[in-house]
């Protein structure tokens, strides 16, 4: 009899990402950039990214809520430090294995009106295509590593106790669905694979 388990399971499996690990990702994504236009061949350089840190919107229209931290570069407002907030609306394309921006709000207003038509001018002309941008990847070759690691440990064989061991790989992975709550993104993966239960310990019964 031929034993056969080349591509023998498919199951959809949830993962749990802590949002402070995606967090990290944006802060390294996105400290130190410069948000800047360029029009016929003439850059002009608004802010630089300080900081940033990632959080549930607590505007039920948004999904996320982003705090910056901006340093002004322009004449007119020199070295002056800015806090913003944006409402972000996610969406996942399938098809594509990605994440991108369906909506936006920018909330940054000050007591000074200046410094307000500054906020806004350059939260609509530049800071929102730099944060979608930034917030546009896809999802699966940020999960390929994980997936990489425990197929090289099925490959040598995982053992799940004592006397018995899993095995096998996984082939094809692919991302159906994305939520988040306060803490943690969700992702719904569709695996199809092969995988053998090899049991080298038999104990009598009692």
């Amino acid at each position: 009899m031929e034993n056969s388990f080349d591509d023998n399971i498919e199951i959809k499996l949830p993962i749990r990402i802590e949002a402070k690990a995606v967090e990290k990702l944006i802060q390294t994504k996105m400290i130190g950039e410069n948000i800047k236009s360029e029009k016929d061949g003439e850059v002009t350089h608004y802010a630089e990214v300080l900081d940033i840190h990632l959080s549930k919107s607590e505007d039920p229209n948004f999904d996320l809520a982003l705090d910056l931290k901006l340093r002004t570069l322009t004449t007119f407002f020199k070295n002056k430090e800015l806090d913003l907030r944006v409402y972000l609306s996610l969406g996942f394309s399938e098809e594509e294995q990605q994440m991108f921006i369906q909506d936006y709000k920018i909330d940054g207003e000050t007591d000074n009106w200046l410094v307000d038509k500054f906020i806004q001018t350059v939260a609509n002309n530049v800071l929102y295509s730099k944060v979608k941008s930034k917030m546009n990847f896809k999802i699966q070759p940020l999960i390929e590593k994980q997936l990489l690691e425990l197929n090289e440990k099925l490959r040598n064989k995982l053992e799940a106790r004592d006397g018995i061991y899993l095995l096998g790989a996984l082939s094809t992975l692919r991302v159906s669905n994305l939520t988040m709550d306060e803490v943690h993104f969700y992702l719904d993966i569709l695996v199809k694979g092969s995988a053998l239960v090899e049991i080298t310990k038999l104990d009598a019964p009692a």
